[in-house]
């Protein structure tokens, strides 16, 4: 319980706590499960003081020294703590949520389980905080010192991090769904199993980070560091590479597909077991070096290259030179020619300045590969998914025809039997006029 003498005293002002404080340093400090909601407490000297299952609502901290304070379960939502001093406080499961705590000092606190969601904590010193379980969806941290925080199991959905060092911080199992990450630190960040969909760390340094299992679909990442980093089993599709360094970076079974890899750097990177499907490459994408026994040309492990054995020296090297002189198109349930030649023809009408022509015809097993050759100035996954859409529409057409055909058949059929009846019946009739 509070110490009601304190309570008075401190509603004195700041001048008169400080003061009193100063000759009674030895002196508990206990404004425990108390109401100071909307109180003036700026430059109050509140150290060590407990304040646990307190009303902060609203109140007004600005430069008040909290550090080393017991503010567990404290309520200080929407309170202003601007230049606060809170290092080493117990702020577990407190209420933060849409408070100002820009440029304040929560280096080494306990916020474990807070809800600082639409909290203001830019330019603020984390340094060594822990956060895990923490809400911070929506807050802003842009500028923030988060250095080796552990942010575990956190959510900071749609917050602001742009600017902000996260160097060593431990954001395994943390959800940052639409985070901004631009222009951050993540050097040597643990990011194991965190979910990023959507996420924009574009000319971010995160070499050396730990991202293996992380959900990084859609994440633009183009233009950044990431060079020695983990990003094993990580899923990395539809996500922007360009301009990317991977070098020395291990992306053993990651979900490449679709990713955007326009002029990135892989060299020496690990990429056995990647899934490539439709990924995106230019003759600037870097894979000198690279390390890679095998890949798939599709999601959940399918259509493994090579097929049986792993890749000799320089063998994944010429097959990506390869893929970038041609398009294969693979069929598994085999063709049919005459629809395939239709929508080859399209084919070439659509893209006439392409010069697309047949490079080779090659059966592996139960595939069928034609290979397609040109001066493929365009998106070659533009071609290709064009290619596969005539075909189909022609298989489709051809399909269409057939029945129509079909039916005309039957109807003619229908048609041949109906008059056939009739004639029966004309000499069914006739005979019983003409009987005996």
């Amino acid at each position: 319980m509070a110490d009601q003498e304190q309570v008075d005293l401190l509603k004195q002002g700041a001048d008169a706590w400080n003061s009193w404080r100063a000759k009674n340093t030895a002196i508990k400090i206990d404004f425990s499960s108390t109401n100071l909601n909307n109180v003036n407490l700026s430059d109050f000297n509140l150290n060590r003081a407990n304040l646990s299952n307190s009303d902060l609502s609203g109140t007004d901290l600005i430069g008040a020294d909290l550090s080393d304070s017991n503010l567990s379960c404290v309520n200080l939502s929407h309170a202003n703590l601007i230049g606060a001093n809170l290092s080493r406080a117990n702020l577990i499961g407190a209420n933060l949520s849409h408070t100002n705590l820009t440029d304040t000092d929560l280096s080494d606190s306990n916020l474990s389980g807070s809800d600082l969601m639409g909290a203001n904590l830019s330019d603020s010193d984390l340094i060594g905080a822990y956060l895990s379980g923490a809400d911070l969806r929506d807050s802003d941290l842009s500028g923030a010192n988060l250095r080796e925080v552990n942010l575990s199991d956190s959510d900071l959905s749609d917050s602001d991090l742009s600017d902000s060092d996260l160097s060593r911080a431990n954001l395994s199992g943390s959800g940052l769904i639409g985070a901004d990450l631009r222009d951050s630190d993540l050097i040597g960040a643990y990011l194991s199993g965190t979910d990023l969909i959507g996420a924009d760390l574009s000319d971010s340094d995160l070499a050396r980070s730990n991202f293996s299992d992380a959900n990084l679909r859609g994440v633009d990442l183009s233009c950044s560091n990431l060079s020695n980093a983990n990003l094993r089993d990580a899923d990395l599709s539809n996500a922007n590479l360009s301009n990317t360094n991977f070098s020395g970076a291990n992306l053993s079974g990651a979900n490449l597909s679709n990713a955007n890899l326009l002029n990135s750097k892989l060299r020496n990177a690990l990429l056995t077991r990647a899934c490539i499907q439709d990924w995106k490459i230019n003759a600037e994408t870097d894979f000198a070096g690279v390390v890679c026994e095998y890949i798939y040309l599709k999601a959940s492990q399918q259509e493994r290259r090579p097929l049986t054995e792993n890749f000799g020296l320089d063998e994944f090297a010429a097959l990506v030179q390869t893929s970038l002189e041609s398009i294969d198109l693979i069929f598994v349930d085999g063709i049919d020619w005459r629809a395939f030649l239709q929508s080859f023809q399209k084919l070439c009408s659509q893209f006439g300045d392409q010069a697309i022509g047949i490079q080779a015809i090659e059966r592996k097993g139960e595939e069928l590969i034609i290979r397609l050759e040109g001066s493929l100035a365009v998106d070659k996954s533009v071609i290709e998914t064009t290619a596969k859409e005539n075909y189909s529409r022609e298989l489709q057409r051809m399909e269409a025809s057939y029945k129509a055909q079909l039916q005309t058949q039957e109807d003619q059929l229908q048609h041949e039997r109906q008059r056939n009846s009739q004639l029966l019946r004309i000499v069914e009739v006739m005979s019983e006029h003409t009987g005996p």
